[in-house]
């Protein structure tokens, strides 16, 4: 085993693969995507159509994917990227006492508007952060709470333990009803354009905005959101829409300067917006 062995950076597991995948896994793989296992999940985390293969050499210094994680955040700040985070949790939290339950465990207030996405933090009774989240309030008594997928089960947990047995509320675990895609960069507007007659102008549709529009035939939830510090979106879809989505997205989106990224992009770019 490798309990006692040295842990390096990257360093993946080599049984149990491929048990947990997201709706568009052959896509992404054809497109050169190179995965690394997370609590179950196969997660794009760089690439490289030239060398689909994960390195071998462990290193706590320059790695052989890092010229390529250099690139996806280039185009994301000059062009546009496309991120695969179906593997995030998303939990329906609905019912009258939906908002009292989030607002007790948030550090953010969560009675909104209609339409609002909030990112906060779940705390504890002595202020820590216990998790990291993005709530979406859809409907006067329905949030649609989207989280890492480590804690998809523990959130959940946490909020039921600390909610009041007088509020009437359920939770529903939705992470593999949905897909979510983010689309990031300047250019991401104009390539969601195209395949909507919604508008998405800054005036219609500011930072923090949460409108269901229609985008390449799919009923989809919007999120004006980016973590990577450029214009960008969350689109939450139907699991069976994401596959024409995605290959819609990227169609439109060559003209763009569209190209895949993966997390190690995401992480690097959160660090430099920070």
């Amino acid at each position: 085993g490798l309990h006692w062995g040295l842990h390096w950076p990257g360093r993946q597991i080599e049984t149990a693969r491929g048990v947990r995948r997201v709706p568009l896994h052959d896509r992404l793989l054809s497109a050169g995507a190179l995965m690394a296992e997370r609590i179950g999940w196969e997660v794009p985390m760089y690439f490289d159509a030239a060398n689909p293969v994960w390195p071998e050499r462990a290193s706590l210094g320059w790695q052989d994917w890092s010229v390529r994680v250099k690139e996806e955040c280039i185009a994301a700040r000059d062009q546009a990227v496309l991120i695969d985070q179906s593997m995030y949790g998303k939990l329906l939290v609905q019912g009258p006492g939906a908002v009292a339950a989030l607002n007790h465990v948030s550090g953010a207030e969560l009675d909104v508007a209609v339409g609002t996405s909030v990112y906060t933090q779940f705390l504890n009774e002595k202020g820590g952060i216990e998790a990291d989240v993005t709530i979406t309030r859809i409907s006067s008594e329905q949030f649609m709470v989207v989280t890492g997928h480590p804690s998809q089960i523990r959130d959940q947990a946490h909020i039921r333990a600390h909610a009041d047995p007088a509020w009437r509320f359920e939770i529903f675990d939705a992470t593999s009803a949905y897909g979510l895609l983010t689309i990031h960069g300047p250019q991401s507007r104009a390539i969601l354009q195209t395949l909507s007659e919604d508008n998405l102008s800054n005036e219609a549709f500011p930072f923090g905005a949460a409108r269901e529009i229609d985008l390449a035939f799919a009923r989809v939830w919007a999120i004006r959101r980016s973590f990577l510090g450029e214009l960008g979106y969350e689109l939450l879809v139907s699991s069976e829409f994401t596959a024409h989505l995605y290959d819609e997205i990227m169609r439109v989106g060559s003209a763009h300067g569209l190209r895949h990224a993966g997390m190690f992009a995401l992480w690097a770019c959160r660090l430099e917006k920070a």
